[in-house]
């Protein structure tokens, strides 16, 4: 049986990602709007071999936010429907509550007369 002692004096810890000497380069690759594909062009031409997924993982641990930019009125509208639970589909881009006529409804005959339809609304 080994002890602890004797494993640590003969094992040698984990130094960290290999990708982590890159960080700077591989963030402003990044921003640059470079895909997963060509940063490992990237990383290979300095002598690290890996995956595009590494490089997704990579970049998630790092923080960096991959979402796509967009402008700001497209940017609120993505957060006004996922906080209301609705599903972006682009479309509500170009419809502004401004131009939403008002509508005047009118009672259906099959109403009751004691209901007020303006309660209803």
């Amino acid at each position: 049986m080994i002890s602890v002692d004797d494993f640590l004096r003969n094992s040698k810890p984990k130094n960290g990602s290999k990708l982590l000497p890159f960080k700077d380069d591989i963030l402003t690759l990044k921003q640059a709007n470079f895909s997963n594909q060509k940063i490992c062009e990237f990383l290979k031409l300095n002598g690290v071999a890996v995956s595009h997924q590494r490089v997704a993982v990579f970049l998630k641990e790092q923080g960096f936010n991959n979402e796509k930019r967009c402008s700001p009125a497209k940017a609120d509208l993505r957060v006004n429907t996922a906080s209301s639970g609705k599903q972006y589909t682009g479309a509500e881009h170009f419809v502004s509550e401004k131009q939403q006529p008002e509508v005047e409804f009118k009672k259906p005959s099959w109403v009751p007369e004691h209901i007020n339809i303006e309660n209803l609304k």
